[in-house]
């Protein structure tokens, strides 16, 4: 779970934990995908921070063709080259990078 910004908030990413309104009602309920119109919805109740869910960083579309064997086999390669775990948005971002080409480059995809 991380706290970001309205300004990050972007569609697709999912609420982690309820928005509420000043007056104790849920405006968006957790585990909702958000969309423009939540966005908007949120700007308009002056809501300046939400919750979403953090990305696993071993999930993306190319991550369905491989069985959970080779996700482990990856998992464990990545982790003898990094020898840390990421700790903010940008370090995950890296090893995002670095998984999805590692899996890519097991399925053949460019």
């Amino acid at each position: 779970m991380k706290r970001i910004s309205l300004s990050e908030l972007k569609e697709g990413d999912q609420i982690a934990e309820p928005v509420i309104n000043n007056f104790g009602q849920t405006l968006i309920p957790s585990k909702t995908k958000i969309t423009v119109r939540y966005i908007n919805l949120l700007k308009m109740w002056g809501i300046e921070n939400v919750f979403i869910k953090e990305s696993d960083n071993f999930n993306s579309e190319d991550d369905m063709v491989v069985s959970d064997e080779t996700k482990q086999h990856i998992q464990m390669q990545l982790s003898k080259r990094f020898k840390w775990q990421p700790d903010n948005e940008w370090e995950s971002a890296i090893f995002q990078l670095a998984y999805s080409k590692m899996v890519k480059s097991l399925t053949g995809k460019k």
